[in-house]
């Protein structure tokens, strides 16, 4: 959890494309070298306290994402995440979660998977980015 949090820390500099992609190698990084506790977190049989705790992980990750989000749609750093900042983030999430998750169950490449992720949260951002935050922001509501 430290070292994906320092990681994600380290990326807040960096532009949308390049935080996405520093994030999501990081989280399959962890992937990578901790198999066990991604199983353990994210795998068919993560009940009980396992359950508690990959909650609370994906909250915090979901919340300090939530917070880039809206430090990207407001340099100034004063911004408080939106709804959809708030809505995306888990979104994101899931999607790199998934496509470990489908990658371990098959014995496939978690590089190649960590790339795929990768450009589709990009796309996915750079094309609501482009139509501004506050269209999107209207279209909500």
């Amino acid at each position: 959890r430290t070292s994906l949090s320092n990681a994600y820390e380290a990326a807040a500099v960096l532009s949308l494309r390049e935080q996405v992609g520093a994030d999501v190698r990081a989280f399959f990084a962890y992937v990578s070298t901790e198999p066990a506790g991604f199983e353990l977190l994210f795998g068919p049989r993560n009940a009980g306290t396992a359950a508690a705790v990959r909650n609370v992980l994906l909250d915090d990750i979901s919340e300090h994402l939530a917070q880039r989000l809206a430090d990207f749609r407001e340099p100034s750093g004063s911004a408080k995440p939106s709804w959809a900042e708030r809505q995306l983030a888990p979104m994101l999430v899931s999607s790199s979660i998934t496509a470990a998750q489908h990658s371990m169950m098959r014995g496939e490449e978690l590089d190649r998977a960590c790339v795929l992720a990768t450009a589709y949260m990009v796309a996915g951002l750079e094309a609501l980015t482009s139509r501004g935050w506050s269209s999107l922001r209207q279209s909500m509501s």
